[in-house]
């Protein structure tokens, strides 16, 4: 076993003349700074490599809240929602990092209820709002049979990874696996693509899967010049970098209300009372604004509209820091053409408010309750609730 590890650690070595820089996927695409999901995926404009801030950043851990797409649109088990793994790597700030089992005598490779199965639990249940982990999904998912290809030793060949069932059982954070690593419909198109950072350095992490019946104690592993292939369970002292975790989920799609571009500047300022448009730009990072059930109350009645005013009652909004009722126009394609806060730290009340070269036939308003954070923080909102 551990003849067998040198070996795999001095092809590390001997493959890291490749160019070690982190090869991003992200692009940028034209449309509106402010989306609209609310559940649906055909108007997403959000795609395969653009980055998504959410969580709550935690320094001694180096998590940055950064969050790249690996679909925009499906789950890794394949329904609807979003796949996410973090930008940059995570770890403890020492030398180690985090294991994949951190014992000295291991006595297996299997993921669930591993040392590295619970730090992504312990995760998942430590570093997002409550709003935020309900968006998340309790993955469960078996995974097949995989052959990593691999040159090694002046030939071509393979790692084998075994099948793994119910790897993943209702986890909200979790490893990616040794095909997901490997997948180019993910951005995943060679060594480079899967060089990642820890602290600002490039760094090994760690795979869900299982090596083979040959290698019980081996687990898959990509080391720090992006090549992938596997690893003991515990590690191997020839290694100079800590032992890192990539972490991933999927989030609900239902439950993000919007995603606003941090490029154009996340935090759109408009005077209260007024509807400001919303610009169009190249766009690949972005903010979400995500459901928030203690807002279920919240909702605005049309009293009239007239001559392109629109009088409103809306009551059962929050009062507070950063609170505020919003108002947003959306044309008949589903696109936000408006926003604005027409009250601010009021639970209920009245507005008229002037609609004039602003809403068209076809056009929707709604009005919702939202706090709204600064930076790329998550927000957090009500329903929307229909006035005209």
């Amino acid at each position: 076993m551990k003849k067998k590890i040198r070996k795999l650690v001095s092809m590390m070595l001997a493959t890291a003349i490749l160019p070690c820089i982190f090869v991003s996927t992200v692009h940028a695409e034209e449309g509106r700074v402010m989306q609209l999901l609310d559940g649906n995926l055909d108007s997403l404009q959000i795609k395969t490599g653009d980055l998504i801030y959410f969580g709550q950043n935690d320094d001694e851990l180096s998590f940055d809240t950064c969050w790249q797409v690996l679909d925009a649109k499906h789950t890794n088990t394949n329904e609807d929602g979003m796949f996410l793994m973090t930008r940059n790597l995570v770890a403890h700030q020492d030398e180690k990092g985090i294991l994949f089992e951190d014992t000295d005598d291991p006595v297996g490779n299997e993921y669930r209820g591993s040392t590295i199965q619970k730090f992504c639990t312990e995760f998942a249940e430590t570093h997002f709002s409550d709003a935020e982990n309900a968006a998340i999904i309790a993955t469960s998912k078996s995974d097949a049979e995989f052959k990593t290809p691999v040159f090694f030793q002046g030939k071509n060949t393979t790692v084998n990874f075994d099948p793994a069932e119910g790897i993943l059982d209702n986890d909200k954070v979790f490893l990616l696996s040794a095909e997901e690593v490997n997948n180019p419909e993910y951005g995943f198109t060679g060594d480079e693509s899967r060089i990642a950072t820890f602290n600002g350095v490039d760094s090994n992490w760690w795979l869900r899967s299982p090596h083979d019946y040959k290698y019980p104690l081996d687990v898959g592993f990509v080391f720090a010049n992006g090549w992938q292939a596997d690893l003991y369970v515990n590690g191997f002292s020839m290694l100079h970098t800590p032992y890192t975790a990539r972490l991933a989920l999927n989030l609900d799609t239902s439950q993000i209300l919007f995603a606003t571009s941090v490029d154009a500047g996340s935090d759109v300022e408009t005077e209260v009372g007024t509807l400001e448009e919303v610009a169009t730009a190249d766009t690949s990072q972005w903010k979400l604004t995500i459901k928030d059930e203690n807002r279920n109350e919240f909702q605005a009645t049309r009293i009239f509209h007239l001559f392109g005013f629109c009088a409103i009652h809306f009551e059962g909004a929050k009062s507070g820091e950063n609170e505020r009722v919003s108002a947003v126009i959306v044309n008949g394609d589903g696109e936000i053409t408006y926003y604005g806060t027409v009250a601010k730290d009021k639970t209920d009340g009245f507005l008229l408010m002037n609609l004039k070269d602003k809403y068209n036939d076809g056009d929707t308003l709604y009005l919702f309750s939202e706090n709204e954070t600064d930076g790329a923080s998550t927000n957090y909102a009500s329903d929307l609730s229909k006035v005209l």
